[in-house]
């Protein structure tokens, strides 16, 4: 009799027919699960053209096993995933799910015995409500398995006699895909390629045609550059370029034929680099690579194709597409953009697919909104995760406006939403649909010995993201004494942006957490001028400034509170204040590279309370500087002093050079090289014309 490990490889043989894949459970405890895995284990090891993976930490001997880093797996083939992770890292189940092809089986470690965690049972739940889940459990006998298997009807994929396609490709869209990176090679310069599509449709194969046509065509030699979140993402790009081309790999990541070279370079030694642009930049996977280094990409290359997947779990795909786009409206207006959708790895229908997309809310999309709506007055409401539970087409709709707005947002925020008890969520509804969301957390009041931990450098907490900072880096001895709530995430349905919705949705935000009893509502973000702008509307002000740029935003992290209670106002009183004692400091130091827009926003809606004291002197010798009398050296300190005021009650007028020059210790070379200023002379008679127009709108200091 056969074991059912020699069960499963029979029925994947069969499962191949149909180029579909499979979700198989294994129900039950680790100590069966992993006697199970050591007999299906050792039955693979036979079986040389197999790949396979295992996640987690179940198999932690098998050399196959990672804990981590599953983001380096993208872009790679497997015919088994044992995913066996009792803590369910789902980024992690769904992107690897991808790598799967067909007659691929995912093999899902649980117990749904022992499971009393809400995203994991609803995960479970839909498995074991899913008609083409394989289920398997410590008292299922061979004999009933065998039956399982034997009775699930495998249709052979469509054997229609194939089309003959051009440049290798598989289908009528990779040939039109192809066309569009040759023209973007050979054509016009600055008009990018974006190409997008779920995972499975043969984009990176795609990029390996197209690289192969250009060099069959060529008359000169070509650079080929090819970057990437990770060189493992571009395996198979780099399989189906040697495949076509004929050739074996002779080094990893660099083919070379007729002269011409095709290489991977990863992001940062590209942007760093000062080598001739090459021929073409092809950046795979784009989504999974900050929005400010495609940028840098964009400028500093000019034939460039980006392609990414549509979807969160390689990059939080749908937000790239959405910001990015923006960004190229504005920059490249000449851009192209393509989409994939037929499915390649597998057949259409793919009951694996499905499943991940319809248990981590993949195909999440935004409410259809009536016209009427943008004129009726937005509604408030605060759900619970009980709510989410038994409403799935609100919690899609939730998560589609998340991904829409944030570029981060991924499967893990499904976890968070229905997991973690310390999130709260709001909603805003404009005739009974869904047009804004807040993602907001409670943190604070942690015990003695965990702020110990903190403070002795042992330990970091979750779920006091807010306190943590203020207390570590801030040094506010008292801040755990108090309850935040934080706002993580908000957004806005795109048709009705800039119409006052999520300021009115925060307002509520905020009158629900002084009903709560919260001494203090705060956020952390990317800093930018309209954000610190939109923030600053709603009485939040900045008291943390983070010294290194965010690695997925590219901006310095700005944290920004507003006091509820009495205790909560002289908390974000004292850290407010210690802010702006240290910035103009830190203007000087760790932030001369600082947008000075956003120094000037910093300082434009701030109560007058927070501004340094003037002296008289300060304003005459700022008054002697702007007619001449003294130079700049001279009255550098006084103007110092004065330029918070300035900055403050002359909104209207453009101080960003004072700010420069002043604060962050910019030579008048700099203003010469922009073309800014002919020399010196120009140079001070512009500073003594801000300081003059300001002078002139500022009330006098006696």
């Amino acid at each position: 009799m056969r074991t059912g490990a020699q069960l499963l490889l029979a029925f994947h043989q069969k499962l191949k027919q149909s180029r579909h894949r499979r979700l198989v459970l294994l129900d039950g405890c680790n100590t069966w699960q992993t006697q199970w895995l050591a007999e299906f284990i050792n039955e693979l090891s036979h079986l040389t053209d197999k790949k396979w993976l295992c996640y987690g930490e179940l198999l932690t001997d098998c050399p196959q096993t990672i804990s981590s880093n599953y983001r380096h797996h993208l872009g790679t083939e497997n015919d088994f995933i044992i995913f066996a992770d009792p803590s369910f890292h789902p980024d992690a189940f769904a992107a690897l799910s991808g790598t799967l092809v067909t007659g691929g089986l995912f093999i899902w470690c649980c117990d749904s015995s022992a499971s009393n965690d809400p995203f994991q049972t609803r995960i479970i739940s839909q498995a074991f409500n899913n008609q083409y889940a394989i289920r398997i459990t410590e008292q299922t006998p061979i004999q009933d398995l065998e039956q399982q298997l034997a009775n699930i009807e495998v249709v052979a994929a469509s054997s229609a006699q194939a089309e003959c396609f051009r440049y290798h490709s598989v289908n009528h869209a990779q040939e039109d895909v192809v066309e569009a990176i040759i023209r973007v090679a050979i054509g016009h310069r600055n008009r990018p390629l974006v190409l997008t599509a779920d995972r499975g449709r043969g984009k990176s194969s795609t990029l390996a045609n197209a690289c192969c046509e250009l060099i069959h065509n060529t008359t000169k030699p070509l650079d080929i550059i090819v970057t990437a979140p990770h060189s493992a993402a571009l395996d198979v790009f780099f399989k189906q370029l040697c495949t076509v081309l004929g050739i074996k790999v002779t080094s990893p990541y660099c083919v070379t034929v007729n002269n011409s070279t095709v290489r991977f370079i990863p992001v940062d030694v590209l942007l760093a680099s000062t080598e001739n642009s090459p021929s073409l930049l092809l950046v795979d996977e784009a989504a999974g690579i900050p929005v400010y280094l495609l940028k840098q990409l964009l400028s500093k290359f000019h034939r460039v194709v980006f392609s990414s997947t549509v979807h969160g779990y390689e990059g939080a795909g749908r937000g790239f597409a959405i910001s990015f786009t923006k960004y190229l409206q504005a920059a490249t207006p000449q851009y192209n953009a393509i989409e994939l959708s037929q499915p390649v790895r597998w057949a259409e229908h793919d009951p694996l697919e499905n499943f991940v997309f319809d248990g981590f809310c993949l195909n999440a999309a935004l409410p259809e909104l009536h016209e009427n709506t943008a004129m009726q007055q937005p509604e408030f409401h605060a759900i619970s995760s009980q709510e989410l539970h038994e409403n799935e087409t609100l919690l899609n709709e939730v998560l589609a406006l998340l991904v829409t707005a944030h570029y981060q947002t991924s499967p893990s925020d499904l976890k968070l939403l229905l997991n973690n008890a310390n999130v709260h969520l709001f909603v805003a509804y404009q005739h009974q649909q869904l047009v804004g969301t807040v993602l907001a957390v409670a943190e604070g009041q942690a015990e003695p010995q965990e702020i110990e931990a903190v403070a002795n450098s042992k330990r970091q907490l979750k779920n006091q993201f807010l306190p943590q900072a203020l207390f570590k880096q801030c040094g506010l001895d008292s801040a755990f004494e108090y309850r935040y709530l934080r706002v993580m995430r908000i957004a806005v349905h795109p048709l009705r942006q800039r119409q006052g919705i999520g300021a009115s949705l925060l307002n509520f935000v905020e009158q629900h957490a002084q009903n709560a009893n919260f001494d203090v509502l705060g956020t952390s973000f990317g800093a930018t001028a309209d954000l610190v702008s939109f923030w600053q509307k709603s009485q939040l002000l900045p008291v943390r400034l983070g010294l290194q740029k965010d690695k997925a935003s590219g901006e310095h992290a700005l944290l920004m509170l507003k006091g509820l209670t009495k205790q909560g106002h002289q908390l974000s009183h004292q850290a407010v204040t210690n802010f702006y004692r240290a910035l103009p400091f830190m203007l000087g130091s760790h932030f001369s590279q600082l947008t000075p827009e956003l120094v000037a926003k910093l300082y434009q809606s701030l109560p007058s309370e927070f501004l340094p004291s003037v002296s008289s002197h300060d304003w005459r010798m700022c008054a002697s500087f702007a007619t001449g009398q003294r130079q700049l050296a001279d009255c550098k300190f006084a103007i110092n002093n004065w330029l918070p005021h300035a900055l403050n009650e002359c909104k209207s007028v453009d101080l960003t050079m004072l700010v420069e020059v002043v604060w962050q210790y910019k030579p008048v070379e700099l203003f010469q090289a922009a073309g800014m200023v002919t020399g010196k002379k120009q140079f001070t008679q512009q500073l003594q014309a801000l300081v003059e127009c300001c002078l002139a709108q500022m009330s006098p200091i006696d």
